[in-house]
């Protein structure tokens, strides 16, 4: 595994000066009011609640997003909003790149980290966004064959196209699309964006048969995209009972959770259970 890799140790600022240069060649016009949104987004998920104010069309469009679950026709939509790009820049800064940075460490699992562990030659990252997960994968496995799945026609995907090409590893419209078995698949906040989440991952474990997850779940947060209810074996049920769900169902599927020096035990990593260990 390669010690580090350049896109997690480059600072959020020129990163984020690379994704409005690629946000320009793909004809968006507002970049400036996107980083700034971007930038305000970061600080809020960091713990500054003041920064909450000047993000209203977020708090509009999440309150779109709810009301359209109430009316029953989700409004997908919001997706493709200028104000869902500036967030998914700032999950990759505060989450994505923390969770990737802290499991490089070998005190994250003993003696290797929790990478170290894994060491995969395949990796899947569902729900890319953007790509910048997927390429710092690639970096950190340089000779492992990375896949990154993302809903064609949208600029998420225009974006983690480039992003494919620049750091060599391959975007996929879903899982269906890969032929070959996952060492490792990563999900970051993925499962929440589906319905029926459970019988999304059952999906996922009959098509490439991942050996190993790191999964960072938040069923019960309320966030653009989330569902409030979920369709869980046909009933509905709330977040705290589709997270237990999906649990004994990675369980059922014979995977065992790590335990980790993770703050928090995020993203959990769970590992098939192979000749009785």
């Amino acid at each position: 595994m390669k010690s580090r890799s350049s896109l997690l140790n480059q600072s959020p600022e020129l990163s984020l000066l690379q994704f409005q240069q690629i946000l320009v060649s793909e004809g968006i016009q507002n970049t400036e009011q996107l980083k700034e949104i971007a930038k305000q987004t970061i600080k809020y998920l960091g713990g500054n609640h003041d920064a909450r104010n000047s993000l209203m069309h977020g708090q509009m469009l999440e309150t779109r997003w709810y009301e359209s679950l109430a009316a029953g026709v989700p409004d997908y939509s919001v997706y493709e909003t200028d104000y869902y790009l500036a967030e998914l820049w700032a999950c990759w800064v505060v989450y994505s790149r923390r969770y990737l940075k802290e499991m490089e460490k070998a005190t994250s699992l003993l003696p290797l980290g929790v990478l170290g562990d894994i060491n995969p030659s395949v990796i899947v990252d569902v729900g890319c966004g953007f790509g910048y997960t997927t390429a710092s994968l690639k970096q950190l496995f340089p000779n492992a064959r990375v896949y990154g799945t993302n809903l064609p026609d949208t600029l998420q995907y225009r974006v983690a196209s480039r992003m494919a090409e620049m750091y060599d590893f391959t975007l996929v419209p879903d899982v269906s699309y890969i032929s070959e078995q996952a060492d490792l698949v990563f999900a970051s906040e993925y499962f929440e964006h589906f319905p029926e989440p459970i019988t999304h991952l059952e999906s996922i474990i009959a098509a490439i048969k991942p050996k190993s997850w790191l999964i960072a779940n938040a069923f019960t947060a309320q966030a653009i995209g989330h569902f409030l209810s979920y369709s869980v074996n046909g009933a509905p049920a709330n977040g705290k009972i589709t997270s237990k769900v999906f649990a004994n169902t990675l369980k059922r599927y014979g995977y065992k959770k790590i335990k980790t020096k993770l703050w928090n035990n995020r993203p959990s990593y769970w590992k098939e259970i192979t000749n009785g260990a």
